[in-house]
């Protein structure tokens, strides 16, 4: 059986990860984890041009889902032993 990547818009059958990139809601994403206030009505008129209103809805909620978790992580100074995440190179 073939995994789907995780999560999955219910209305495209496609990896979010996949269309936020492909569409450049990933800005959306920044602008609201950064900034929220920063984010503008073109913002959302160039989402609307590649999502439908109820995929705009789905994922806001899924961004406000990620940036909330991961600021609760950062406040509580989380560790994952198991897998170390590396930067730089």
């Amino acid at each position: 059986m073939k995994r789907r990547p995780f999560p999955v818009s219910p209305v495209t059958g496609q990896s979010w990860s996949t269309l936020i990139l492909k569409f450049g809601a990933a800005v959306v994403a920044q602008k609201m984890a950064r900034d929220h206030w920063s984010v503008t009505d073109e913002d959302f008129e160039r989402l609307y041009q590649h999502f439908t209103i109820n995929e705009v809805v789905e994922l806001n909620t899924l961004i406000a889902q990620f940036v909330g978790i991961g600021r609760m992580l950062a406040v509580v100074d989380a560790k994952n032993p198991v897998c170390e995440l590396r930067t730089g190179n």
